[in-house]
């Protein structure tokens, strides 16, 4: 509908796929030679288009930003034909079957049928909100390109009372990793050099969730207290948010807190914990890890 808004032909279907797509393909066809980029491989196409890139022609020298667009232009026809060879066609759809569970790939179709396909091979990319715990952690656009080496673990505690009922505990920590070999202005926060990591976190909750808080540990947040949420998310659910600033190197951990009502997970004798989770697209792999105690006896 954006596309056509702004006077596109209509569309009949959108695909998607960034740079870490096409890494994963990458990994199971082997190099390839991009013109401007040299030789793309699996390990360094992502720094190479989205940070290096930046760095070779900086944005203040007139043309450079152009120079960049042809050199993204030339990559996509390189890809296009290296998805469309046949000889290449299982080594391709093995890398896209990778990319797809950490939402590198996804797509929407007008006909129904290809949609409900694209559906089954879980690449619509949709919010989902399950009957009992929903998990999401959303970073929000920042004003750098170093969001690409960013860590982030998912901690999460969970002590299921007797009634079902639950009070429940997520930390999320998250590193700016940036490589001591990236140039750039380790004081600034804003524009392709800047090596500070501005981020915004949204935390997805149920919707059943109460007394939902949200803290930004010892580093000075960039949401007020009143602001924070939570707010309804469209589609079942809650979110929260908060933000900071983090140097290069820096950890800083969120920690969002809210209790479920009693028969969330079960009624007594018959406890059971579930959970959705919705991951982001993100370039390094997000390790989530979930704790669960039942009645005040650890379970998993």
């Amino acid at each position: 509908r954006a596309w056509a808004a702004i006077g596109r032909p209509e569309l009949d279907g959108v695909i998607t796929m960034d740079v870490t797509a096409l890494s994963d393909i990458l990994d199971q066809t082997g190099p390839v030679e991009s013109p401007g980029y040299g030789q793309l491989t699996a390990q360094n196409i992502v720094r190479k288009v989205l940070v290096d890139a930046y760095r070779q022609y900086p944005e203040e020298v007139p043309g450079n930003n152009e120079i960049r667009r042809d050199l993204n232009d030339g990559l996509r026809q390189t890809f296009q034909s290296l998805v469309t060879d046949p000889a290449n066609l299982p080594a391709v759809l093995r890398g896209i079957t990778e990319a797809i569970p950490g939402r590198h790939v996804q797509g929407y179709m007008d006909d129904a049928a290809l949609q409900e396909a694209v559906g089954q091979m879980g690449a619509q990319g949709q919010l989902v909100t399950g009957d009992g715990d929903v998990i999401g952690e959303f970073m929000q656009a920042g004003g750098t390109k170093v969001s690409i080496f960013q860590q982030r673990s998912i901690d999460q505690t969970v002590d299921v009372a007797a009634d079902g009922s639950a009070r429940v505990t997520r930390r999320v920590t998250t590193v700016n990793a940036v490589p001591s070999d990236v140039p750039g202005d380790a004081t600034a926060s804003q524009g392709y050099l800047g090596l500070v990591l501005l981020q915004h976190l949204a935390h997805r909750i149920p919707g059943a969730a109460t007394a939902p808080a949200v803290s930004y540990g010892s580093a000075e947040p960039l949401v007020a207290p009143d602001k924070t949420g939570p707010y309804p998310d469209g589609v079942g659910g809650q979110v929260m948010w908060q933000g900071g600033l983090q140097p290069p190197g820096s950890s800083v951990t969120q920690t969002v807190t809210y209790d479920l009502p009693a028969g969330t997970f079960g009624t007594p004798g018959k406890l059971r914990y579930s959970a959705v989770a919705n991951p982001q697209a993100m370039a390094q792999t997000v390790n989530l890890q979930v704790k669960v105690t039942f009645a005040g006896d650890p379970a998993a």
